[in-house]
């Protein structure tokens, strides 16, 4: 075989056809998405101290949001006249579903806004 040229032909123009047909066949994907599984929610309470921030702003919202079977951990700071809480996804939610998940989270936020003492700003969720 190594004799006859043309058979070294054939066998070169085998394999460049085989592997072309292979790399065709791959998948691929330009621009994977990626889902946010992390968030922020800030909220101000002008003049209120760190502990009445907790307790009569940032609490309220924190057990509101635990409730969702899709968050996975919450934690928040606490300073004179600022709350911010941190929200992260439980990794078994799909991709293509944090955008409804996050919607969620928003309208959680919404009613316990309705809540929230006099001086307390709306919070804003930043799942940027």
């Amino acid at each position: 075989m190594l004799n006859n040229p043309r058979m070294i032909a054939l066998a070169i123009a085998l394999i460049l056809v085989s592997g072309l047909v292979a790399v065709n066949g791959l998948p691929r994907q330009e621009d994977p998405r990626f889902g946010n599984r992390h968030a922020f929610i800030q909220l101000r309470f002008d003049g209120a101290s760190a502990e009445r921030v907790e307790t009569l702003a940032v609490e309220p919202v924190e057990h509101a949001l635990r409730v969702l079977p899709e968050v996975k951990h919450v934690t928040s700071k606490s300073k004179a006249g600022i709350g911010v809480i941190i929200v992260e996804l439980e990794d078994k939610v799909a991709v293509d579903d944090t955008d409804r998940v996050w919607a969620e989270v928003r309208d959680k936020i919404d009613q316990v806004a309705a809540r929230l003492p006099e001086g307390v700003t709306p919070p804003v969720l930043d799942n940027d």
